[in-house]
């Protein structure tokens, strides 16, 4: 087993940090057995969750309406992006609140 320490004994893992789709690029390369999920829900309900919360410094994108939109149509073609790119690792769900 690779990484016992992260994975213990189980065979998969999640990591659902947010941003990961910004790395997908880097973790199809790394790990070449993995598939990623992505998970998608209504763009209006997305972005009204994110400016109701308090996140950090590093998300300062989600205090304003309008960068809140942009960065959701950017994560929207990053993520076509990837799926051209790498055909049948990545497989979205679509989900509700």
């Amino acid at each position: 087993m690779a990484w016992p320490w992260r994975l213990g004994p189980q065979r998969f893992f999640s990591d659902k940090l947010p941003s990961n789709f910004l790395n997908v690029g880097f973790i199809v390369h790394a790990l070449p057995q993995a598939r990623i999920l992505h998970m998608v829900r209504d763009p209006v309900e997305t972005c009204f969750s994110n400016l109701r919360e308090l996140f950090s410094e590093a998300n300062a994108y989600s205090y304003d309406p309008l960068e809140l939109a942009d960065y959701h149509r950017m994560h929207d073609g990053l993520m076509r992006h990837w799926k051209a790119r790498h055909p049948g690792r990545i497989r979205k769900s679509t989900t509700s609140a």
